[in-house]
């Protein structure tokens, strides 16, 4: 049965979907159902915390995770092309997003499954992250993930993630192939635009058009494979393209990190447990939050 915390986020986010009333009660029961999802995608888990082992496709070594802190440091942006990620993760995944579409769910709902929880929490992911943020960073209720349409579709535009607040580290997973014509990720990094003109954009003033060419001409495109991994501090101006005609779905997810030592905000409570996957209620209060987020 359903505990209180789960059914009244359940009913939230079932609300936020816009449901016709009639299939509110029975969505209502799917969502607040473990055994409901694992029937949906057999081929995921729900709150077994198994297979975290067979998450990697490969170990991040030292010398690699030196030179992604040291270019988090300078850039405030890292890039992991080669995929840390198994393929046949990536694929149950991708398929899982597809199942879920087709069964009327927003593609969010893809954090009831561990796997979406593991990929940002494999043994290379917390070192680097420990080593970014400190031992006793947390893991934040932000979850996104985000699904380009084909020909038609785009990444959001140019933003930051948090324009309020510091110390907050978004970590980026490529579900599937994330190219230049399916919408892949843009970055401006910190260390090639000077600290007057990012001021300029976060405040929403008018930039002159030598300004914003030192903007582009700065760019750098971030096209990863299935598994690859990017992230960006919270004030690292960055966008998805547009998808091309023929190209295929790009499909992703993000979460948020927070540094150690810092005070959360109440909209970022609750807190979690940086190297171990939520149990199943805080799992559909983080998709209630992303789906308010989406609006």
């Amino acid at each position: 049965m359903p505990g209180p915390v789960s059914s009244a986020v359940a009913r939230i986010l079932l609300e936020k979907l816009r449901l016709p009333a009639d299939e509110v009660e029975q969505r209502f029961a799917q969502a607040c159902s473990p055994d409901y999802w694992r029937q949906l995608n057999p081929q995921l888990h729900v709150c077994l915390d198994s297979g975290k082992g067979d998450i990697e496709a490969r170990t991040v070594g030292a010398d690699e995770r030196r030179r992604l802190l040291d270019q988090l440091k300078t850039a405030r942006y890292f890039a992991i092309p080669n995929p840390v990620i198994a393929p046949a993760v990536a694929a149950a995944m991708l398929q899982a997003i597809d199942t879920l579409k087709r069964a009327g769910w927003h593609e969010v709902f893809g954090f009831v499954y561990d796997e979406f929880w593991q990929v940002t929490r494999t043994p290379s992911i917390i070192q680097f992250l420990t080593g970014a943020l400190g031992e006793t960073c947390h893991a934040m209720p932000h979850v996104v993930v985000h699904y380009v349409e084909p020909g038609v579709g785009a990444g959001w535009r140019p933003h930051v993630d948090f324009s309020d607040r510091g110390d907050r580290l978004t970590v980026w997973v490529a579900v599937s192939d994330a190219t230049i014509d399916n919408g892949c990720m843009y970055v401006l990094p910190h260390d090639r635009v000077p600290a007057d003109l990012r001021a300029k954009w976060t405040a929403g003033e008018a930039l002159t058009r030598d300004e914003v060419k030192v903007l582009l001409h700065a760019t750098r495109a971030l096209p990863v494979p299935a598994g690859g991994i990017l992230g960006w501090e919270g004030d690292v101006l960055h966008w998805g393209t547009g998808s091309s005609p023929g190209a295929p779905p790009r499909v992703s997810l993000s979460v948020v990190y927070l540094r150690e030592g810092i005070e959360p905000m109440a909209d970022e409570l609750p807190l979690l447990d940086p190297q171990v996957a939520p149990g199943f209620a805080p799992r559909l209060l983080s998709i209630g939050k992303a789906i308010r987020y989406y609006d």
